[in-house]
This record gives structure tokens, sequence and C-alpha cells, in this order.
């Protein structure tokens, strides 16, 4: 069924114009300040396909199965089958207001949210990110937790003053980059998180979905634009 809602829909945007539909997601972030510049750096490239912006939240795969998404940028591990291409390594980072105590540090280590008010946007920690591999061996806990399940609405909360998280920092570039935000590196190696385009496992080499997936790869293969 979520294939014949595909072709259904897919034949509906070619009389638009517009030859195949690619659904695209973005796992854990809702962090949409890469479309628009993608799209027009890659307008000729991509010509004939309509990109479509979908919600998958932290479940990326299951998005990809049911028919949510035809690809998703996930970051950190991506548990199911699927098809994956590297995309870039980024930071995971304490993200806090520029005047909040911690703001100044060059790292801080898992004790420093201790008495903090930590912004987090699932109920259950994901594997593979902050709390697993930063918060948890240390045998810590921020004073209190606030679940948001918008990564933009926490970005707008700290900037607020209201907390703190740690978050990446590619998806709070905006934020960041505006001096709205600042980022302090966790530990003294930081916390790296990788980032892959998904497909479905089936999906052929020269399918609507690849050629995006490989267009976004180098289109942040430029420095200035990852």
């Amino acid at each position: 069924m979520p294939d014949l809602a595909r072709a259904e829909q897919d034949f509906m945007r070619s009389v638009g114009g517009a030859t195949a539909t690619v659904r695209i997601g973005v796992g854990s972030y809702d962090c949409y300040h890469w479309p628009a510049p993608f799209a027009a750096a890659c307008s000729e490239r991509l010509e004939g396909l309509l990109l479509e912006l979908v919600v998958v939240g932290d479940m990326p795969v299951p998005r990809l199965a049911d028919g949510t998404a035809d690809l998703v940028l996930a970051p950190g591990p991506a548990p199911g089958a699927r098809d994956a291409i590297h995309l870039f390594t980024d930071e995971l980072v304490l993200v806090t207001h520029p005047e909040h105590r911690l703001a100044s540090r060059t790292w801080i280590g898992p004790e420093a949210i201790a008495e903090e008010n930590y912004f987090t946007y699932n109920r259950q920690p994901s594997p593979g990110f902050e709390y697993e591999r930063f918060v948890r061996p240390a045998g810590l806990s921020p004073r209190t937790i606030t679940v948001l399940e918008q990564t933009g609405a926490i970005a707008e909360m700290i900037a607020a003053d209201f907390g703190v998280s740690i978050l990446s920092r590619w998806a709070m570039s905006p934020w960041l980059d505006s001096g709205r935000l600042v980022a302090v590196r966790c530990g003294r190696s930081g916390l790296d998180l990788e980032w892959s385009a998904l497909t479905r496992v089936e999906t052929d080499d020269d399918a609507p979905e690849r050629q995006v997936a490989n267009a976004i790869v180098g289109w942040l293969g430029n420095p200035s634009n990852s």
C-alpha cells in the first residue's frame, strides 16, 4: 500500500511537470536550514524531481519502511534494514545561552550539567548519543530534565536562558552562527556524530532518492555547505 500511494502521488505530481517526488526527512532534529540552498545549488542536477520535507522523528528506518520517507538524513546509529551513505562527521556539543556560566568553557565534563535544567527531544535516550556516551558513564544526571519534542523549540528555550542541552552542532548552526547560542565541547576530545543518508534496501542505484542522496553528498562535500 505505501508503494501504491507513492506511485499515485508521483503520477499526480507529474501532471505539474515533476517526474518523481522524493520525500526527505531529518532524523531526530527538525533542522531545515539546508534544503533551500541545497535545492538552489543542485536545481539542474535534480531537474524533474520534486523534493518534499516530511517528519520522521527519531525513528528513521520505520518511516522508510512504511513509505513516509524515501530518504532520511540521520545522525548516529540507525538500526534496521536500510542502505546508508556517509554524509559528514558532526559533533554533539553542549548548547548554552551566550551569558551562561558554562559558555566560556573550552570543554566540559558530565558533572558540569548536574545542576542544570536540561532539555531533550526524546523520552527514551537513543543509543549512540550523549546519554549513553557521556552522561551515563559518569553516573550523573541533570537537576531537572524537560522533554520538548522539537529541537527548534529547545534552541529557542536555551536562547532565552531557560536551560542547556547537548545537540548536533550542524543542526544548531543557525542559532550558533547568529550568536544566539554558544557551543561547548563535551569532554576533552569531544563527541563525534556521524550523519548518513538512508534509503530502503531495495532502492535501485538510479532511483530518484539515490540521485538526491548522491547530490547531497556532493553538496555537503563543499566545506562552506557543511
